[in-house]
């Protein structure tokens, strides 16, 4: 609950009353990870469309739903992690935070071009993947309205070949 209320105490501080917040980027300070917020009031297509985005189904998260996601690097440290709370009361009102921690050859964050990427390739991409409602036609997989992040696939022949999770501080 406490955690809840700090995150919903820090949007409203950061966007005030705009019902379409745009993605928020924390850097820690030795340039190991980049938190990336998607915080907004109804009607913000951003967190639902990241909530919506992931095939887990809702876990009841102290009276809120919630979906999470997590990868982990080669040497079993935490890589990545999607986190969504979404309030039982107020439809589609909820707060999506990306987690990327810099992990070589795997994940890749810069502060200073304010950037957080995740590319995976071959049978890694598609196992990752399948954690989000991918189109059969389509790459784009998720984009934020700001177009700073995206999650997207590359196909070869039907086979989903790339997974990438790209947070760009410049947007589209």
């Amino acid at each position: 609950m406490r955690n809840g209320m700090i995150l919903a105490a820090l949007a409203a501080l950061l966007f005030g009353s705009s019902a379409h917040a745009l993605t928020t980027p924390f850097y820690k300070e030795d340039g190991s990870q980049a938190s990336i917020l998607l915080a907004g009031m109804p009607g913000d297509p951003d967190p639902s469309g990241l909530y919506n985005a992931l095939t887990a189904p809702p876990e009841d998260f102290q009276g809120k739903w919630s979906k999470r996601l997590a990868l982990s690097a080669a040497n079993g440290s935490p890589a990545l992690d999607v986190d969504c709370v979404f309030s039982k009361m107020i439809l589609n009102s909820g707060t999506c935070t990306v987690i990327f921690r810099k992990s070589p050859g795997l994940i890749d964050v810069s502060a200073s071009e304010g950037r957080a990427r995740l590319w995976l390739s071959g049978p890694a991409a598609a196992k990752f993947a399948a954690a989000f409602a991918v189109r059969d036609e389509g790459t784009l997989v998720f984009r934020s309205k700001d177009g700073r992040l995206n999650v997207t696939v590359a196909r070869d022949r039907g086979v989903i070949t790339d997974f990438v999770m790209d947070w760009n501080g410049k947007g589209i």
